[in-house]
């Protein structure tokens, strides 16, 4: 769901979303009681917490921004000019 106007996403930094994950496992602290500390939503807590189990601390690491822009991977039969590029410069 999109904010509403003029309110602001809470976008959480690594070592916030580690201590949420702390709280969660080690106090035994609610879903809905972490998703009103943070200011988040209930889903977006649920979510770190399940995929944190599976992926651990790599889970946490936001992946948006311009600096992961094809997570250092090369994809070799792409058809797009710029990961051709990408895989002959990795190459020399």
């Amino acid at each position: 769901m999109a904010n509403l106007k003029g309110n602001k996403s809470n976008i959480l930094d690594f070592y916030t979303k580690k201590e949420l994950i702390n709280k969660y496992f080690k106090q035994n602290l609610s879903f809905r009681d972490l998703s009103k500390t943070y200011n988040i939503s209930y889903s977006t807590v649920r979510r770190m917490c399940l995929d944190w189990e599976v992926y651990g601390d790599e889970s946490l690491i936001s992946k948006t921004g311009k600096h992961n822009k094809h997570n250092e991977k090369i994809r070799t039969n792409s058809k797009d000019p710029k990961d051709k590029k990408i895989a002959e410069l990795n190459k020399n």
